[in-house]
């Protein structure tokens, strides 16, 4: 279910699952929610080996989806889902603030909201 959700978020969010930060955003997030004690220089590390490519790679192509999102104006989306100020619109999160975003979305563990009402429009 975890999984779903997230996937449900990050579209919702304007990252697109075609790109590889959104494949290695998906990856850091699950093996965080999994293993909380993880740090991210560990999950990089880890997703580093098993993809083949360096931590670097992961953390731009990380970077690179976020600002995009934050570029089009889609991270402010949420806000408005909310009814309230959840990220800030004015400066794009780093790698390490959105993921800890990702991850009290879903240690909340209320999921009152759905993600899945995604109007191409941009309208809720």
């Amino acid at each position: 279910m975890f999984n779903k959700e997230l996937l449900e978020l990050l579209m919702f969010l304007g990252i697109n699952p075609d790109k590889k930060g959104f494949i290695y955003l998906e990856l850091v997030t699950m093996q965080m929610y999994d293993n909380p004690s993880l740090t991210l220089k560990d999950a990089y590390e880890k997703i580093a080996l098993s993809k083949k490519v360096s931590t670097g790679t992961i953390d731009s192509s990380i970077r690179n989806v976020i600002h995009y999102a934050f570029d089009s104006g889609k991270l402010s989306r949420l806000n408005l889902k909310m009814g309230m100020d959840v990220l800030d619109d004015k400066i794009c999160p780093t790698n390490k603030a959105f993921i800890s975003f990702l991850m009290r979305c879903f240690n909340i563990g209320n999921h009152q909201i759905s993600f899945k009402e995604i109007d191409p429009s941009g309208n809720f």
